[in-house]
């Protein structure tokens, strides 16, 4: 990691005096930390200039968080301007470091394979939603030409009403000729 841009929050050197310095007294920690602030940043950064970032992404209050593991120990980074929240140790209460440690170990293996997973699956679904929009853009496609052909047989039919009513005038007309003759014929008028 590069741990050029790390700050530490007061409550990451608490944590230090009370978890690594062992302090339990809240008066001594605030006293070992005014004490013993270059210490304590100095050894938070080499831990975590070997420390394996295994998570990144929104934590519980939805800000983005890095999650740094260094032997057993965790550390919970501020994403956005790479402040130290927190940290502690992942004690599994066996009182064997070394079984800490390759449990840790697991855990870093474990959640790289779910990571490699994810990854997969969103190559996956990149590949399936590319091949979506296109036939969403296909049928878009269709559907001006179907619009096109609909108005065009719109078109037609207002075409054929045309002729229809046309030919209903034509043959009113021939059929008024047929009665105006006979009217003729038989000598009356029409009204």
């Amino acid at each position: 990691m590069d741990v050029s841009k790390t700050r530490f929050t007061e409550h990451v050197m608490k944590r230090y005096a009370e978890r690594i310095a062992g302090i339990s007294d809240p008066g001594d920690i605030l006293e070992y930390v005014a004490q013993n602030k270059q210490k304590i940043e100095g050894d938070l950064l080499k831990m975590l200039e070997y420390a394996t970032c295994v998570y990144e992404g929104p934590a519980k209050t939805s800000e983005k968080v890095c999650v740094y593991i260094s032997g057993s120990w965790m550390f919970i980074i501020a994403a956005k301007d790479h402040t130290v929240i927190t940290l502690f140790k992942k004690d599994l209460g066996v009182d064997d470091e070394r079984f800490n440690k390759s449990y840790m170990m697991r855990v870093v293996a474990k959640i790289e394979k779910l990571k490699s997973e994810a990854e997969e699956a969103d190559a996956a679904i990149v590949v399936e939603a590319d091949r979506l929009a296109k036939k969403v853009e296909e049928n878009e496609a269709h559907i001006v030409e179907l619009r096109k052909e609909i108005s065009d047989l719109e078109t037609l039919n207002q075409d054929y009403r045309n002729i229809i009513r046309k030919t209903n005038l034509q043959s009113d007309m021939a059929w008024r000729a047929v009665r105006e003759f006979m009217n003729h014929v038989l000598g009356t008028r029409e009204f």
